[in-house]
């Protein structure tokens, strides 16, 4: 229940698609458990819309993975009530909205000293002019796809997992500023982790390497979230947790496009550009 969509835009619309590895039954219900997460906010700011979202994957499988999932939404969610509740008649500062969001989910999960991780890409999004910020703290590339074309947004790995001990390079920020029918898919590493087969030589299971395939599978599922994860199981067995975040842009005015920058944060008043 901790897993909410609560955004309403008519500038964009957030979809969620989870599919945790571990089923049980109970009382004849049917049931997951795992570690993936999705959740995704909207609120106003001194008559700004912004909507914030995080997407992530706790380390460990089953319970202890419910666990990390059970900590990281309820910090996020109250970190984002917190800001409802203040933000009526304030600006919020999009850049330091982000660094205070990691900080506090950082401080949480580093005080489990190293037994309790989560990747995660955590962002906030202005609803009128598209701009998009995030973080990604090691996990997978996120896909912009553009015109019937797929692409990753990111290219190197610039922030380990929440709650990695020694961890204070400060905050790297991406930004992007979405056009119309732009769609931007996150997700875990359940979306790669197939299991293609098994080796005939040694026996050993042969699991998808090539991160390019998510890609192809965005492609060939027109960006559909249900028909991307189809495309994934027709290529193989599922070997871990799978969760998808879609974001889609719907205002129909032009903006001009911006390239990637990075905001990188050691201090509170360091705003620049990098």
């Amino acid at each position: 229940p901790l897993m909410i969509n609560e955004v309403r835009s008519q500038n964009l619309k957030i979809e969620f698609l989870i599919k945790q590895k571990k089923e049980f039954q109970f009382k004849k219900k049917t049931g997951e458990i795992g570690g993936d997460v999705c959740v995704a906010h909207s609120f106003k700011a001194n008559d700004k819309n912004y909507t914030v979202f995080a997407c992530g994957d706790a380390m460990g499988k089953s319970l202890q993975g419910a666990g990390g999932a059970i900590v990281m939404t309820a910090v996020f969610n109250a970190y984002v009530s917190r800001t409802k509740n203040k933000a009526l008649n304030e600006d919020i500062i999009p850049e330091i909205w982000l660094k205070e969001c990691f900080d506090e989910l950082h401080s949480i999960f580093v005080s489990f000293d190293g037994s309790m991780l989560i990747s995660a890409i955590i962002g906030i999004i202005d609803e009128e002019s598209g701009i998009l910020q995030y973080f990604n703290a090691e996990h997978p590339w996120s896909v912009l796809y553009r015109n019937n074309k797929a692409s990753f947004i990111e290219n190197e790995l610039n922030l380990r997992k929440i709650g990695t001990v020694g961890l204070d390079k400060g905050v790297v920020l991406r930004v992007v500023r979405m056009r119309f029918n732009d769609v931007i898919i996150m997700g875990s590493d359940g979306r790669d982790d197939i299991q293609l087969g098994i080796d005939a030589e040694t026996g050993m299971k042969m699991i998808n390497e090539d991160e390019n395939e998510f890609l192809n599978s965005v492609e060939s599922g027109n960006g559909d979230l249900n028909s991307i994860t189809e495309i994934i199981k027709s290529k193989g067995e599922l070997t871990d947790d799978l969760s998808l975040l879609k974001i889609t842009y719907l205002k129909k005015e032009e903006t001009q496009e911006i390239p990637a920058h990075f905001y990188i944060f050691r201090k509170e008043a360091d705003l620049a550009l990098k």
